[in-house]
This record gives structure tokens, C-alpha cells and sequence, in this order.
């Protein structure tokens, strides 16, 4: 990791590491957020603080939906909510002073101050030590990229109302949306990308010029002190492929971040949507790098890690049913798939997992069956990464297809702990610790198994201790098939099945040539010894 001192303030999964958080020494590391499983709120969206009041309805002239009233005391207040899947990281979106419409916290006006409209600057160190307080750690969401749109009620025609960006020179063009490149663009090279302006319409977003010297020394001035002033355990980058990587050269450069774990999100249109080559560039560079992955002349190391899109379209293809039925994908590609991602990352273990986001349709849009949000979960879960879980998933929300259905407050759907997927999505969460327990080499954490696809039957990996098998819905008509599965535990071992509701699942027991068997019905599987040590390992596991 990063050397320097120390901006953020961690804490670890084990005892050592949790008493040296406790006392403030140390930051949470690649290795330690790898250890971690992230839970996603638009503090705006996921929950009211006993002061506040819900506003969703006074929408004004805010196109894309306005405030609905969701604070930084709401958070704090749902943390019981959150640890109590197991999830002991909370992502929250960006923070400071929005221009109008901003809920979502990606329209900056003033860097330097904290949105009233959350809950200040009181609500967010209330917040942060409420969740260390726990044990939890708090990824904040930054955008380096651009400031939120000027021509948002009232029409604004000069750069004055920004924050430290007062200046056109500050900005690729002046504060015209209709005179510049559409970033999003699916025909543009990668200088019309980091000059364009990102989103459309009149929310198209007036995109800063890191190559003045003042920007990029303003930015890294605010992100410094924002770690320093609320000990931030790592940060989530917006909008990262529009912004040139030398930018990221100097923000990873000497103390900007010290340790702090910084993810960034590259989500392009057209060509690169899920091209892996292009999106592991912002992670790593290679030398030998070709096309918009090599147009910044920046080789090497980059961020410590970025979303993983590929994966998340792949788990999608193969595990959501498309609109009238049946998959996209069959298993032996999504093997195919990760294959060439593990092959090109060069550290998957630190891009982040996922299956909803703020972005994206919710899984349940088209996809209604919970046994193939199930499915895809699980696969984000124990594939190598930092899982992230998205808020109201758990709840089943389903939202509409564009935003910001996605985006709606769970307080109206409610905070059921007895709910099936809430109650599913604690056993998987605790699962994977127990699993990451038994992996006491952080060098050995993205090591995956006898990973194997047989199309129509099973996708199973094993991961230390967690044996996962994954399967699609059967046709209708069809009863469960019984599949035998490769492990590596030795044989004799008694494996259960540790995301069944009844306590301990299923059992069975591996064979003598080191399989099992046991069916397949599109319902996933995570199998676990239930208790004692595996010879050899120097694994011990207790499901209780």
C-alpha cells in the first residue's frame, strides 16, 4: 500500500488490527478491504433521521427528481440495520454543498462545505464515529471530474456560483451545454472523453481542467482534508475514465491519501462498455497497453482498484432472466468471461462486486424470480472482490427501468430484519467471513479452486473453506437435477450447506474421489464445514 501519513482511520478484521484502529494508528489497506463487505446507500434515498421529513413529493422543476429528505441521521440511525446482515462497510454518496436537484450528491457547488440538505457537517462526524464506533468502515464517493450543472433553475451563465472553481479557466469551455462534446458518447477517442462534459441535456455537467495547476491542486488540497478532518477508510472515484490518469498519478502520489483505499467507477458507453482491457487500464496500466487504454502516455499502477462492470454484466447475462425468459448467457461463458478478467487485472481481488447500483435498472426490473437475484448475488459475494450490496435489494425493491427509479426511499418500503432476502443476504454475508477467517495469508485471498461450468447442470469454485455452486433455473416442468461437484476438501469431510434457512442446511459428505453430490435447482449453494479442523489447512469453522 501507500506510505505517508495516515488519512484515514481503519478498522481491521482481526483483534490486533482492531485494537491498533480503535487507537487511531494505521489505515485500512487493499488487503484489509478485501477482507470487507460494503453496503451502498444514497444517503438522500435510504433512510429519515427523527427530525426529518419526507419531501419526494415536492419535485419542483428537478427533471430527474429532487430532495426527498434522507440525511446523514437517517444513516446513522439504520446502522444497527445495516451490521445487522453483517456488512461492515457503509459506501455513502458524495457529500458537499449541491447545486439545485442535486440529491444524489454528483452536481458540486462548494467543496468546502458540507450539504445542509444531508445533515452538515455535525450530522456527517456523527455519522463517521458512529459506524467506527462499530467497527464499520465508511467509503466516501468524490468526483474529481466536474462540478454540477450551471444552467439549473435559475440559468446561470458565468462560473461564480462554484466553489473553489470560479473561473472559466478552470473549465473545459464556458458554461454552455449545448457547445460541447457529449462525453457519454459511443464515437469519441479518449482526449473528446476527458474534455467532454459528462451527462446530457440540461444536466450535462461542466467538466474541470486538471491541466491547470490550480485545479488539481485544489482537489487534492479538498480530498486531503476531508480524510484528515473525518478519517475516511477509503474513497470511491466518480466518473474516473473522464478525467485524464496523470491526475490519478499525482493523487496516489506521495500523502494526498497515505493509506486510504481508493475504487474507482469507469462506466463508458459504446466500445468500452465492458471492455476489460480498457477498465483494468485505470487499475493498471500495462506497457504494452493499445488504443484509448494507452491515449494518457501513463503506464503502471493507477488506483488500487476499480468497480468491476465486466463481471457485473456477465453475472447478469448468466443469472437474471432476460425479459420473456430464459438467460442471455450459459455457464461455460461466464467462465470464459472471468477467465479473461482474472487474467487481466492485475489485482481482482480489490475491484468491487456488485449487482445493483445507483446507475442501473434494479435486478428485479426484469429479473422478478429472488432465486436469480440469489444466484447473481452469491456470485458477487465469493468471486475474488470487495462485494457491495446495494440498499433495498435486500428488501426486494424493484423501482423502474430509468433513473431515478433506482434511486427510490426505502423508508416507503420499509425495514423488514424478518424479510427472506434480508435474511438471506445475513447468511451469505456471514458465510464469506467465515470463509476469509480460514485465509490467513492475505496472499492467498483470491485463490479460486476447481472452478467449473457444465451448461445446463452447475457453475461451482471453491474459495478456502466455501465451496459455491451456482445454477440456472431449471426449464418449467423440470425437477431439481443431481450433480457431482469437485471439491478440495479431503474425503470424509462433512460439508454443509450454509445459506439454507434451517440451521446447518444440508449435509453431506465428500467421497473418496473428492466430490459430492447434491442437486441443482437455480437456487445457489455455499457449502461449509460446520465445525473442526480440516488436516492441513489450519482451518477451524463454527456456523453457529
Amino acid at each position: 500500500g501507500r506510505r505517508g501519513s495516515p488519512s484515514c482511520v481503519s478498522f481491521a478484521m482481526r483483534a490486533s488490527a482492531l485494537l491498533a484502529a480503535v487507537a487511531g494508528v494505521g489505515a485500512l489497506t487493499t488487503e484489509q478491504w478485501k477482507r470487507r463487505t460494503i453496503y451502498q446507500v444514497v444517503t438522500d434515498r435510504f433512510a429519515l433521521g427523527k427530525d426529518d421529513r419526507d419531501t419526494c413529493e415536492e419535485v419542483g422543476q428537478c427533471q430527474w427528481g429532487n430532495f426527498c429528505g434522507g440525511t446523514f441521521q437517517g444513516v446513522t440511525g439504520k446502522l444497527d440495520y445495516i451490521s445487522g446482515m453483517g456488512f461492515d462497510a457503509i459506501w455513502i454518496s458524495p457529500v458537499v454543498e449541491q447545486v439545485p436537484c442535486g440529491y444524489h450528491g454528483y452536481w458540486a457547488k462548494n467543496l468546502s462545505a458540507i450539504e445542509a440538505r444531508f445533515g452538515g457537517e455535525d450530522g456527517l462526524k456523527e455519522l463517521l464515529q458512529a459506524a467506527h464506533g462499530r467497527g464499520m468502515a465508511v467509503m466516501l464517493d468524490v468526483v474529481f471530474n466536474h462540478m454540477g450543472p450551471t444552467f439549473f433553475y435559475p440559468h446561470n451563465l458565468t462560473y461564480d456560483m462554484f466553489d473553489p472553481f470560479d473561473k472559466e479557466e478552470y473549465f473545459h469551455g464556458s458554461p454552455a451545454y449545448l457547445d460541447h462534446e457529449y462525453a457519454n458518447a459511443d464515437d469519441i477517442d479518449q482526449r473528446q472523453r476527458e474534455v467532454g462534459w459528462v451527462g446530457s441535456g440540461q444536466g450535462q455537467t461542466p467538466d474541470l481542467a486538471q491541466e491547470n495547476p490550480y485545479v488539481t491542486k485544489k482537489l487534492l488540497e479538498w480530498i486531503r482534508d476531508m480524510l484528515v478532518k473525518y478519517k475516511f477508510d477509503g474513497i470511491r472515484i466518480d466518473s474516473s475514465p473522464y478525467v485524464n490518469k496523470t491526475f490519478y498519478k499525482q493523487l496516489t502520489a506521495g500523502d494526498t491519501l497515505g493509506e486510504c483505499f481508493a475504487m474507482g467507477e469507469v462506466l463508458v458507453g459504446g466500445k468500452h462498455s465492458q471492455e476489460v482491457p480498457y477498465i483494468a487500464s485505470y487499475q493498471y496500466t500495462p506497457a504494452d497497453a493499445i488504443g484509448d487504454a494507452a491515449a494518457d502516455g501513463v503506464e503502471g499502477r493507477i488506483l488500487d482498484g476499480v468497480l468491476n462492470y465486466p463481471l457485473w454484466g456477465n453475472i447478469r447475462n448468466t443469472f437474471a432472466t432476460a425479459p420473456g425468459g430464459g438467460y442471455k448467457a450459459q455457464l461455460s461463458d461466464f467462465l470464459w468471461q472471468w477467465g479473461s478478467m482474472n487474467a487481466t487485472f492485475s489485482d481482482i481481488g480489490a475491484c468491487g462486486n456488485f449487482v445493483d447500483n445507483h446507475d442501473q435498472p434494479r435486478w428485479f426490473v426484469d429479473s422478478p424470480d429472488p432465486r436469480t437475484y440469489k444466484s447473481g448475488f452469491v456470485a458477487s459475494m465469493f468471486l475474488p472482490g470487495i462485494p457491495i450490496g446495494y440498499y433495498g435489494s435486500e428488501q426486494g425493491l424493484r423501482g423502474s427501468g430509468e433513473a431515478p427509479g433506482q434511486r427510490s426511499p426505502l423508508w416507503a418500503h420499509g425495514y423488514d430484519t424478518e424479510a427472506d432476502l434480508y435474511k438471506f443476504t445475513r447468511r451469505a454475508v456471514l458465510a464469506r467471513k467465515k470463509m476469509l477467517d480460514g485465509i490467513e495469508a492475505d496472499g492467498d485471498l483470491d485463490k479460486v479452486l476447481n472452478i467449473t461450468a457444465v451448461d445446463g447442470g452447475y457453475l461451482s469454485f471453491q474459495r478456502g473453506s466455501a465451496l459455491v455452486v451456482l445454477s440456472q433455473l431449471p426449464r418449467p416442468g423440470t425437477q431439481e437435477t443431481l450433480v457431482t461437484v469437485p471439491t478440495s476438501f479431503l474425503p470424509g469431510t462433512l460439508v454443509c450447506d450454509a445459506l439454507a434457512a434451517e440451521a446447518y442446511g444440508v449435509c453431506v459428505t465428500v467421497t473418496d474421489d473428492g466430490t459430492i453430490q447434491t442437486g441443482v435447482d437455480g437456487v445457489p449453494k455455499v457449502f461449509l464445514p460446520p465445525e473442526g479442523r480440516l488436516v492441513g489447512t489450519g482451518f477451524a469453522l463454527a456456523l453457529s
